[in-house]
């Protein structure tokens, strides 16, 4: 049941009402009149009290603490906010043997002007030394990939200057959103753990920087055709925007998600229970499968047209952005996004028709342009996104 809060209006109006009454005469219709002035004062005050206490009431629900009310549920419950953590390479540099690459040197990116710092000195051998650097700001902008090049800031003799990337040693990592992080301790609030359960697993797998959401499941990923076994289990990774627009997790991340569901970061101990080794622990990356919408008879106010159908495809590629699978006996029955119909597609693009003086004869989605369907339901580890292009008008 909702509860109704008045309005400043409507507390001055009582106000005035209840001097009025107590001195049995009617006020002069003057603003300036005493009891008028002095009612609008009482509502102005009530009327902050009241939103003093709104916004308090929310700080202590996870699902609505925001700042300093969200910190303190957070850590009541062992959530803390994801720092930004920096980009460690390993890298090769042409270099005769016994060469000596100090580490007061410095490289940076080609492609992207990060500067990064070597660890320890490498000496040449078998034609390269091999360094690993740490870049000097963290943050997904350090962040290269595989093969890419970083120049030394200066020449030494018997080694070149340009060395190439042989692997991620840690993937760079803007500091958590306070959105992703708000989610991560409402499920904390929610949580029933204990034995490696999905629980357990989707909190560690979320608690590793770069990680957006987790989605585990029991079984051996989807379209193995490797018969399943009990104790078969599949968690599908999706990074945050930072290190890939579409959410699509690297290898490096994946393989720091699996080193922390085998073995706790901060304690060093395992995580394995009996049976749940680690070759029966699959982790990999969300996929991203392409909706297109088709909006047929759309009808607009004059030189409004352009207006209305970016309104429109914006709208439709938030729906599409925001749908998740759903894990039963894990995720909240309330909360379920996993299903796209013709009819959600259509309440989405009508909202904004409305709001705009449009109409459209009828919207129709496909996951094949122009092979439409009524509806359609997540498979495990799949989000959907909007293409560009994606929507067409007929």
């Amino acid at each position: 049941m909702s509860i109704l809060t008045k309005t400043t209006q409507d507390l001055y109006l009582d106000f005035l009402a209840t001097l009025e009454s107590a001195v049995n005469q009617d006020s002069p219709l003057n603003d300036k009149a005493f009891l008028r002035v002095f009612s609008g004062d009482q509502a102005m005050l009530v009327k902050s009290l009241i939103k003093f206490g709104q916004k308090n009431a929310l700080q202590n629900l996870a699902s609505t603490a925001y700042g300093d009310g969200l910190e303190r549920i957070a850590l009541e419950y062992n959530v803390p906010r994801k720092a930004a953590q920096e980009t460690i390479l390993n890298i090769a540099l042409p270099a005769g043997d016994g060469i000596v690459i100090p580490e007061t040197v410095i490289f940076t990116g080609d492609s992207n002007g990060a500067v990064y710092y070597p660890d320890a000195p490498a000496t040449g051998s078998g034609g390269a030394a091999l360094l690993t650097v740490s870049a000097e700001i963290p943050g997904a902008d350090g962040n290269l990939n595989d093969g890419e090049t970083l120049s030394m800031d200066r020449q030494i003799a018997g080694a070149e200057t340009t060395a190439t990337i042989i692997s991620t040693e840690q993937l760079g990592v803007n500091e958590e959103e306070e959105t992703l992080w708000q989610r991560r301790v409402q499920q904390a609030v929610r949580k029933k753990a204990g034995g490696e359960n999905s629980d357990d697993i989707r909190t560690w797998a979320e608690a590793t920087p770069g990680v957006a959401a987790a989605f585990p499941y029991t079984g051996r990923p989807y379209g193995d055709p490797t018969p399943t076994a009990p104790p078969d289990r599949t968690i599908y990774i999706q990074a945050t925007e930072d290190i890939d627009p579409d959410g699509i997790a690297p290898p490096a991340l994946l393989d720091t998600v699996k080193d922390n569901l085998l073995t706790d970061p901060e304690t060093g101990r395992s995580r394995e229970t009996l049976g749940m080794t680690d070759e029966f622990l699959f982790v990999e990356s969300i996929r991203i499968t392409n909706i297109y919408t088709e909006i047929r008879g759309l009808t607009t106010p004059s030189g409004q047209e352009t207006q209305v159908k970016t309104a429109i495809e914006a709208a439709t590629a938030a729906y599409y952005k925001n749908l998740r699978p759903f894990i039963q006996g894990l995720d909240f029955e309330g909360n379920r996004q996993d299903k796209i119909t013709d009819l959600t597609v259509s309440d989405t693009i009508e909202d904004v028709l409305k709001a705009n003086n449009s109409s459209a004869r009828a919207a129709a989605f496909a996951l094949i342009p122009s092979v439409f369907l009524g509806e359609y339901t997540l498979l495990p580890g799949e989000l959907t996104k909007q293409p560009a292009g994606g929507v067409s008008y007929g």
